[in-house]
C-alpha cells in the first residue's frame, strides 16, 4: 500500500530565500539518495488558509517499511540538522496510506 507523507515548513523570519529554495531543493534531492521514494515534490503555499505555513512537501513512499527507513536515515537525519533544525521554525508531518 503506498504511503504519503505530507510536511508543511513555517520558515523562521531571518530565513531569507536562499535559503529556503536550498532547504527545498535539497529535501527533493533526497529521492536520489534514499531508497523506497517513488516521489517527492515541494512548493509554496497560495491560499490564505495555512496558518503561517509557507511551504510544504509530498514524499510518496513504496510502504510504511520505506518510511520508517526514511525517517532514520543517515541522509535524513543530516538533511534535518543541516536546513530544518537551521532554517525552519515550526513543522507539521502528516501521514496517510492510499
Amino acid at each position: 500500500m503506498t504511503v504519503i507523507h505530507v510536511v508543511l515548513l513555517k520558515f523562521k523570519p531571518d530565513a531569507n530565500e536562499t535559503a529556503i529554495k536550498e532547504t527545498l531543493e535539497e529535501a527533493i534531492a533526497l529521492k536520489n539518495n534514499i531508497p523506497g521514494i517513488l516521489r517527492y515534490s515541494a512548493g509554496s503555499n497560495f491560499s490564505n488558509r495555512s496558518q503561517g505555513f509557507t511551504h510544504g512537501l509530498v514524499v510518496e513512499f513504496e510502504g510504511k517499511q520505506e518510511l520508517e527507513a526514511y525517517s532514520g536515515h543517515p541522509i535524513h537525519v543530516q538533511y534535518k540538522q543541516n536546513y530544518i533544525a537551521k532554517y525552519v521554525e515550526d513543522v507539521v508531518a502528516f501521514d496517510m496510506e492510499l
